[in-house]
């Protein structure tokens, strides 16, 4: 990659499911925090609206995943 690419690239953070639903949403209904993220653009679900995805993790496998763009930690609600 060049370093101009590189200036178009975004991360994106990877979060398995369980984890988000267990502990990223503790004390919240997961679904409200889903159609949140969702509305503010934070979560980027599957072409067919899905929440969630399968994604291959190198060295790891494939594992079910929200997508979460990194500005949720700019995010106001």
């Amino acid at each position: 990659m060049s370093t101009g690419d590189a200036e178009h690239v975004e991360t994106e953070y990877l979060i398995e499911a369980a984890v988000f639903c267990k502990d990223m949403c503790a004390g919240f209904d997961h679904k409200m925090v889903v159609k949140a993220l969702m509305k503010h653009g934070v979560l980027m679900p599957r072409s067919d609206g899905y929440p969630y995805r399968q994604e291959y993790v190198p060295g790891y496998g494939k594992f079910m995943v929200y997508r979460v763009r990194p500005s949720i930690f700019t995010l106001e609600l």
